[in-house]
């Protein structure tokens, strides 16, 4: 059992990592007219054939930022946040972002999270409706 105590505490060291965004640390800065986030090749190739590819020395040099400008700063970090701990902060105003970026960079976990709160609101949101009807009734 001591391995599960080490995957997890390797999961809290890397989400703690991610969270300083400290640039010594990391060897990727994705740029957002101004705003960066900070991030590990590696981490990001072995969770996404995306940015395996992405991330390749024939698309990036090392001294150059990655510029986004497809999705915002704060969608994204999200996404990042999910690669290094699993956790992704989704609201009915970033679902479809999320989403979108979970199928453009190929994080199917992700994806799977963003489909089941889908489906939890849409029964939600159906439940609701019969409700209406049934006190409309009266």
């Amino acid at each position: 059992m001591k391995s599960m105590n080490y995957i997890n505490k390797l999961q809290s060291q890397f989400e703690a990592a991610f969270k300083s965004q400290d640039p010594e640390l990391f060897d990727i800065v994705f740029d957002f007219e101004g705003k960066k986030l900070y991030a590990d090749k590696l981490i990001l190739s072995i969770n996404s054939s995306t940015f395996k590819s992405m991330l390749s020395d024939r698309w990036i040099s090392k001294n150059n930022s990655i510029k986004i400008e497809t999705y915002k700063f704060d969608d994204f970090k999200e996404l990042l946040s999910f690669i290094y701990s699993g956790k992704c902060k989704i609201t009915n105003e970033n679902i479809f972002t999320i989403l979108d970026m979970s199928e453009f960079y190929q994080i199917e976990d992700l994806k799977e999270l963003c489909e089941e709160y889908l489906s939890k609101i849409l029964e939600l949101n159906l439940t609701n409706i019969f409700q209406i009807i049934e006190i409309s009734k009266f």
